[in-house]
C-alpha cells in the first residue's frame, strides 16, 4: 500500500470494523454476504474504510471491512454457492499475495473486484508500464530498466545512456509506490552500483529527471484519479506532496484538459478501474507520464492529513464504489433476513 506515512502511527487497530459500519464477524462466519467487502491493511485505510461503511449503510448495502482474517474469509465467500458480494475493494492483496486466487474466483463469479488482483500485480511493474506507454505513443521521461546482474557494468551501461538520461537523474524500484526507494539527484554509475547493492531491488529503472514549468505559482505537477471512467486532475506539489483540485477555471485557462485525454489513454492500458498517474507540464510544454499508475492509491483524506487527499475527491471515490455496489445488487436472502431482524 503506497501512501506518505505520517510521523505518528496511530493506535493499533482492531481486525473487523463492526457495529454501524459493517456485518460483525460471527455475521461472516455464519455464511452472511455482503455486498460490499473491503480487504484491507494499512492503518491509515481506517477512516476512508468507516466512510465507505457509512455511506453504504445510508444505500442499504451490506458491508464488511477484514483485516486480519481477510484470507479466511475472502476463501469463504468463494466457495458460497449462491452469491458473492457486488463489490470488493482490495487494499490488501499487494501484501497477502495469496489473496490474489480467492479473490480472482469472486470476480470470475461476478463481484466487481476493485481492483483486479493480477491486473493490479501488472500495472505495479514500472518497467512493463514504461514499455506500454512508450508503445502506445505516451510521453514518458527517457529511462533505462537496469537490474542487479548489470551492477558490476554500471560504468559502461551508464555511459551508453548518459545524454540521453542527464543528470542528475532518478533511481526508482520497478516495483512499488508513494514515493518509497525514488532517490532524486543519482549522478554516477557509482550510485546506480550502490543502490543495486544496497537496496536489494532485482530491477529498478533510471529515468531522465524532469523539471515541471511554474503556471500561475504553481509547480506543474500533477496526480490525477481514475474513477471507473472519471477523470479528476489535481495539483500535487512534487516537493511538498500537498494536493489541490484542478478547478474547471484552470483547465480551461492553462489548457489542462489534457491530463483528461493521457489518463484516458493510460487507463485503456492498465484495465483497472480505479489509480492515479502522477503528470508533469515540462518547462517545453510537454505533458510526461512521470509516474504511470499507481494501483492502489493513497486514501488518506486532507481533512486529517496536510498531504493527503481532497475531500472532494475521497467523497467521489466512495461514491463510485458504492454506485457499483446499487448497480450490480444481489443482496443473498441471508443479508436480507439480518437486516430485517437488525
Amino acid at each position: 500500500m503506497s501512501g506518505q506515512v505520517p510521523d505518528v502511527p496511530p493506535a493499533p487497530l482492531p481486525a473487523m470494523v463492526t457495529a454501524a459500519e459493517g456485518l460483525s464477524a460471527s455475521a461472516l462466519k455464519a455464511g452472511v454476504v455482503p455486498d460490499v467487502l473491503a480487504v484491507w491493511d494499512w492503518e491509515f485505510d481506517l477512516c476512508f474504510v468507516q466512510r465507505l461503511g457509512r455511506a453504504c449503510a445510508s444505500r442499504g448495502l451490506a458491508f464488511a471491512a477484514v483485516r486480519e482474517d481477510a484470507l479466511a474469509v475472502v476463501a469463504r465467500l468463494a466457495d458460497h454457492r449462491s452469491t458473492v458480494p457486488a463489490v470488493v475493494l482490495d487494499r490488501l492483496s499487494d501484501v497477502v499475495p495469496a489473496l490474489v486466487d480467492p479473490l480472482g474466483v469472486l470476480h470470475a463469479r461476478g463481484s466487481r473486484t476493485v481492483n483486479h488482483a493480477t491486473r493490479m500485480a501488472w500495472c505495479r511493474d514500472k518497467a512493463t508500464m514504461h514499455l506500454e506507454l512508450v508503445a502506445a505513443g505516451i510521453q514518458v521521461p527517457y529511462g533505462v530498466i537496469i537490474s542487479t546482474e548489470h551492477a558490476a557494468r554500471a560504468g559502461g551501461f551508464l555511459a551508453e545512456h548518459a545524454h540521453a538520461l542527464g543528470a542528475p537523474f532518478v533511481i526508482k524500484p520497478a516495483e512499488g509506490g508513494g514515493g518509497e526507494g525514488v532517490v532524486l539527484d543519482a549522478s554516477t554509475a557509482a550510485d546506480v552500483a550502490r543502490y543495486l547493492d544496497e537496496r536489494g531491488y532485482d530491477k529498478v529503472i533510471l529515468q531522465r529527471l524532469v523539471m515541471p514549468c511554474s503556471l500561475g505559482g504553481h509547480r506543474g505537477w500533477f496526480r490525477v484519479f481514475y474513477l471507473a471512467g472519471e477523470v479528476v486532475p489535481c495539483w500535487w506539489d512534487d516537493q511538498t506532496h500537498v494536493y489541490r483540485q484542478v478547478s474547471a477555471s484552470e483547465e480551461d485557462a492553462e489548457g489542462l484538459g489534457r491530463l483528461r485525454d493521457l489518463t484516458a489513454a493510460i487507463a485503456a492500458i492498465a484495465g483497472i478501474d480505479f489509480f492515479t498517474t502522477e503528470i508533469a507540464l515540462d518547462q517545453r510544454g510537454e505533458m510526461v507520464v512521470v509516474d504511470f499508475v499507481n494501483e492502489m492509491p493513497d486514501l488518506r483524506g486532507q481533512s486529517e492529513h496536510a498531504d493527503g487527499v481532497p475531500e472532494p475527491v475521497i467523497a467521489a471515490i466512495v461514491r463510485m464504489l458504492v454506485e457499483m455496489a446499487v448497480a450490480a445488487r444481489h443482496p443473498s436472502r441471508r443479508v436480507a433476513s439480518e437486516r430485517s431482524s437488525g
